[in-house]
C-alpha cells in the first residue's frame, strides 16, 4: 500500500487542445472598428455566418478548363456563325482597262559650256589654295568674312578641361567655317576677320 504522502504520480491526462489565436482579416477589423464607433461590442469568439454557394464549393469541377462557360460566348453561337458564314459574297467590280501611258518626252541634256574659247587644259601640278600668293589668298579672305555692318556675338558652349568637365556659355562672333580647315588657314582667316570687321 502507498503512503498518503508519497510521491505521486505525474498526472496523464490529455490538456484540451487550444486553438490558435484567430487572426483578423482586414473586413473583420473594419468591421469591428465600425460596431465601436456605434456603440455596440464584438466579442473575440464572435463568429460572422457566411455561407458559400454550392456552385463555389465544388470549383472547379467539370465546367472548368474546355468546358468552361464562359468559352461558348468568345465561340460565339452556332446561329451567330452560321448567319456570318452564309453571308452571300459581293460581287466585285469590273475593273476598266487601264490606258497606255503616253511616251514620256526625252530628258534634255543640260545646256555645255560653250567651248568658242576652247578646251581648258588640266593644270600640271594642280595648283592648291595654300600655293596662291599670300595677296591673292587675303583678297579671298576679305571676300568671305569682311561685312560692312557689326557682327552681333553668338552664345557657344565652351568646355573647361579637367577631371569634372564643366561647361560653360560664352559670346562668341560666328566665325566663318572656312577658318576649321587647318591651322594656317584659322591664323590667316581669323586676323582678317577680327582685324577688319566692327563687333
Amino acid at each position: 500500500m502507498e503512503s498518503q504522502g508519497g510521491p505521486s504520480q505525474p498526472d496523464t491526462t490529455p490538456a484540451p487542445p487550444t486553438s490558435p489565436p484567430r487572426r483578423e482579416g482586414p473586413a473583420e477589423g473594419i468591421l469591428k472598428t465600425i460596431m465601436r464607433l456605434r456603440g455596440l461590442s464584438i466579442s473575440e469568439q464572435s463568429t460572422f455566418d457566411f455561407e458559400p454557394a454550392q456552385e463555389w464549393k465544388r470549383w472547379p469541377g467539370a465546367r472548368y478548363g474546355q468546358d468552361s462557360p464562359h468559352l461558348q460566348y468568345a465561340k460565339g453561337t452556332k446561329s451567330s456563325r452560321d448567319k456570318h458564314a452564309s453571308s452571300p459574297v459581293k460581287p466585285t467590280r469590273p475593273t476598266k482597262a487601264r490606258k497606255p501611258k503616253a511616251p514620256s518626252p526625252v530628258k534634255k541634256k543640260p545646256a555645255q559650256p560653250s567651248t568658242t574659247h576652247g578646251v581648258i587644259p588640266a593644270r600640271d601640278p594642280p595648283v592648291h589654295f595654300l600655293t596662291l600668293p599670300p595677296e591673292l589668298r587675303n583678297r579671298i579672305y576679305e571676300l568671305i568674312a569682311v561685312r560692312e555692318g557689326p557682327h552681333y556675338p553668338q552664345v557657344r558652349p565652351v568646355w573647361k578641361p579637367g577631371k569634372r568637365r564643366e561647361c560653360s556659355d560664352r559670346r562668341f562672333p560666328l566665325e566663318p567655317s572656312l577658318a576649321l580647315a587647318n591651322h594656317q588657314l584659322r591664323e590667316e582667316m581669323l586676323s582678317i576677320f577680327y582685324g577688319c570687321n566692327r563687333f
